[in-house]
């Protein structure tokens, strides 16, 4: 299935620069939007990035077209068991998927009216569990 609301993420990578003073935190997206070149078939994968997250006005977020002539982009969500089409961690999916799989079926062209293969990618996400200040005493017997 299509994602057209795109896939959106926050992420700590952002890099402090004298332009940007924000914290390291920032709301990525990624989505198709109609293509800057009307000419050519499909649509534009883009990516926007908002560093400002506690600003009072609405801001512009930086953006980046990837890459063009695409049909349609799927994400999916790997929760250890299976791959689900949906990853909400603010309604009850707990801490971050396994891996994420991005799916790019490009665009079949005006000229040749080939249909390629989808491009796809897995990327295994890996976290730690998180360190207590807990110690465990054994018992003398």
């Amino acid at each position: 299935m299509a994602q057209i609301g795109g896939f959106d993420f926050h992420t700590s990578t952002g890099i402090l620069r004298d332009e940007h003073p924000w914290a390291a935190i920032q709301e990525v997206n990624y989505q198709l939007m109609p293509a800057a070149d009307r000419s050519r078939p499909g649509n534009d994968l883009v990516r926007t990035v908002n560093r400002n997250l506690l600003a009072v006005a609405t801001q512009t977020p930086e953006t980046e077209r990837l890459i063009g002539d695409i049909e349609y982009v799927e994400f999916a969500f790997y929760d250890g068991m299976q791959w689900r089409d949906t990853w909400d961690s603010s309604a009850g999916d707990n801490g971050l998927p396994s891996a994420v799989r991005v799916r790019i079926q490009p665009a079949t062209t005006n000229k040749t009216n080939i249909r390629l293969e989808p491009m796809e990618m897995i990327v295994v996400i890996q976290t730690q569990g998180a360190a207590t200040n807990s110690t465990t005493t054994a018992s003398a017997q």
